[in-house]
């Protein structure tokens, strides 16, 4: 059971139903490809609080799983009318759909049941998950209750209590924010420009536009480069960096020593990253 409708649960999602020969070339750890190998999943239930047209998720993801062969998905909850004065509902509605009509022809070797609208209520089960209870997230008294083994909780993040913000409130996308200035010598990017939306790509993408316009800010003079940078840092951060040299250390060593069908064996402590990065030269500070 995964809980959860935006693009880290179908990620979860993705990584769980794939075949095992999907991970060739993939830098997915031993031990975990291991598990995976081992306990292959025949039934996948997720499930989110929004309606379809609502979920987090990008259509795109959506249209990745249908590459994974060997998979029936099947769609609960799905209402057209969710398109009424909703731009953003109809793509995600259609991939959902054309997920659920698609046959590759391979034997059916695990299904996977979308289910939309439902809030998680208790989980049953002393020592072992039994099942998970839901009801309705229309306020209605409808109650759903589904077996399950394990529990994959994928909901991202709650806003903090009025008056506990540490950080500042999102700027308003309007004016001179939507390019990402939103104050003099301030700019922002990413999710905090645009709300938490959008995959790796596209905030990539936002950061290279949000960067082009600093540059081009600086060499107009609009802006005043004053601060130090990092040398204005403590003495004492500088001497633990990890330079550029360390950290292609790193990627050599991890490429290196891939074991067969992987391109790298990632190194999966801090201490170990550090030792690595440092030529073995580590210290007792700077591993502090």
């Amino acid at each position: 059971m995964i809980i959860g409708n935006g693009n880290v649960a179908l990620d979860v999602l993705r990584l769980l139903i794939k075949d095992v020969g999907d991970f060739e070339a993939s830098d997915i750890d031993n031990d975990v490809f291991a598990r995976l190998e081992t306990d292959r999943l025949k039934e996948v239930e997720i499930l989110g609080r929004s309606a379809a047209g609502a979920a987090k998720f990008d259509a795109a993801n959506i249209r990745e799983l249908s590459k994974v062969k060997g998979v029936r998905f099947l769609v609960v909850g799905l209402d057209d009318r969710e398109l009424e004065g909703s731009a953003t509902a109809a793509p995600k509605l259609a991939a959902l759909k054309g997920l659920e009509a698609r046959e590759d022809g391979e034997p059916i070797r695990a299904t996977v049941t979308f289910r939309f609208g439902w809030s998680p209520l208790s989980i049953e089960g002393a020592d072992q998950v039994q099942g998970i209870l839901f009801n309705k997230s229309d306020d209605s008294d409808e109650v759903l209750k589904l077996s399950a083994d394990s529990v994959i909780t994928a909901v991202g993040f709650a806003k903090p209590p009025q008056g506990e913000r540490t950080i500042m409130p999102l700027p308003s996308l309007e004016g001179e924010a939507e390019t990402g200035r939103i104050g003099e010598g301030l700019f922002c990017t990413g999710w905090y420009r645009r709300g938490a939306q959008g995959t790796i790509p596209e905030n990539r993408t936002d950061a290279r536009q949000v960067a082009e316009l600093i540059a081009t800010s600086l060499a107009a003079k609009e802006l005043r480069a004053e601060r130090p940078g990092l040398r204005g840092l403590p003495a004492n951060i500088i001497d633990k960096a990890v330079s550029f040299t360390g950290w292609r250390a790193i990627d050599a060593a991890e490429t290196g020593n891939a074991p067969p069908g992987r391109v790298r064996r990632k190194i999966r402590t801090w201490c170990a990253l550090l030792a690595t990065a440092y030529d073995g030269k580590i210290t007792e500070e700077v591993k502090r």
